[in-house]
């Protein structure tokens, strides 16, 4: 009757949660013709609620039903998790020795299947290392709170400021889902092993060369330079450790 209807919320025993009067909206609604509604609802309950959407038209002579449909459905909604890393270990500006792996800790969520990348970087933003982790807990994969810890080496000598930052990144868009970073300073004197010798640092005026050589078929990559009053070469091989960078592994080396 001229479009009118009412559409109830009801739980598994039948209590009504809310209810709302909705008109069809169309050319001939007002003479019986067919036309389209909707309607919102404000459903109080616990996530999982057992109930029914129930939408009817009643007589207005008598109050009698003459036309309706019923749904069963799930009432309720989960709250969003806000999505967040923290990282917990090192703390704002700590100094951290390098002279072994460096642990940085921390929680999270609401993060795609609970991943997260930690990278250890210097002041001008260059990544000295980077690994990839999980959040532990129950419920990560779907979003839920979790913990991570990772272990990064520090390919740095003397005093260099930087920080540590933690990052999570949509799989699709690639876009920042979250993130948070620390400002510390890496110290300490790094070293290699298995090495002949490592340049950390240079006398001011120096002049060093290097002149990479690729591959062929039958030859390896070459690398060939000079430094100071002696001359070096051996092998190199191109690492790829992240999207966009590439880690060079060069030796070993002889000198003259």
């Amino acid at each position: 009757p001229e479009g009118n209807l009412v559409v109830e919320a009801l739980d598994w025993q039948g209590r009504v949660l809310d209810r709302r009067p909705a008109t069809l909206e169309g050319r001939d609604v007002g003479t019986g013709g067919e036309g389209t509604w909707s309607v919102e609802l404000t459903i109080e309950v616990e996530p999982g609620t057992a109930g029914r959407i129930w939408a009817y038209a009643e007589s207005p002579k008598d109050g009698s039903i003459i036309a309706e449909d019923l749904v069963e459905v799930s009432l309720g909604s989960t709250k969003a998790v806000e999505s967040y890393i923290r990282i917990e270990e090192p703390a704002q500006g700590a100094m951290l020795e390098i002279y072994n792996p460096i642990r940085v800790r921390g929680s999270g969520a609401g993060l795609p299947e609970g991943n997260v990348v930690v990278q250890a970087l210097d002041a001008q933003g260059n990544v000295l290392d980077q690994e990839p982790v999980t959040l532990q807990g129950p419920d990560v994969a779907t979003g839920g709170e979790g913990s991570w810890s990772v272990e990064l080496e520090v390919p740095a000598s003397g005093r260099v400021p930087g920080y540590i930052a933690a990052f999570s990144a949509s799989p699709k868009q690639r876009e920042l889902i979250a993130s948070d970073h620390v400002d510390v300073t890496f110290f300490g004197e790094y070293t290699l092993e298995g090495v002949t010798w490592l340049l950390d640092k240079t006398i001011e005026g120096s002049e060093i060369t290097a002149e990479f050589t690729a591959g062929t078929g039958s030859k390896d990559p070459v690398l060939a330079g000079t430094a100071g009053c002696n001359n070096y070469t051996g092998p190199y091989v191109v690492l790829t450790r992240a999207v966009g960078r590439n880690r060079i592994e060069i030796g070993p080396l002889a000198t003259t």
